[in-house]
């Protein structure tokens, strides 16, 4: 009896620890129904403002962020911008714009390789290297 209350208690303290930890690192772990796009591992999103954009963007594009302004942007392997180097995934659609938007983007996770927009083989180290499994 006093084995089974122990371990109910702890299991307590660990999961409430886990959800203050994603707090404090300013994410949030999340359960999202987009199998296209995502892989096994429960996912860490988090809100980002995204770049003007005259173009439509889908989930699944990798993003960069534009050193300029901090803003996210399509990665392009080839641009001097900020936006060469991947470092998230959008997931969710986002429209065009005329002024910055927020959108929701993963941060730790795995994704299929397949269902990608943007992605080759140096945006796979890049988001490997920020934590992000491209399966």
């Amino acid at each position: 009896m006093f084995t089974t209350k122990l371990l109910i208690v702890a299991l307590v303290t660990f999961a409430l620890g886990a959800l203050r930890m994603a707090g404090t690192l300013g994410t949030t772990e999340t359960t999202l129904s987009q199998p296209a796009i995502l892989g096994g591992h429960p996912p860490i999103t988090k809100t980002v403002t995204m770049a003007i954009d005259a173009t439509a963007r889908v989930r699944g594009t990798v993003l960069g962020v534009v050193t300029a302004d901090g803003t996210y942007a399509p990665y392009v392997n080839t641009n001097n911008d900020g936006t060469q180097t991947a470092v998230t995934i959008l997931l969710e659609d986002v429209a065009i714009h005329a002024a910055t938007v927020e959108a929701t983007v993963l941060v730790h996770g795995d994704v299929i390789e397949d269902n990608l927009t943007g992605i080759d083989d140096a945006g796979t180290a890049d988001l490997l290297a920020v934590g992000i499994y491209v399966k």
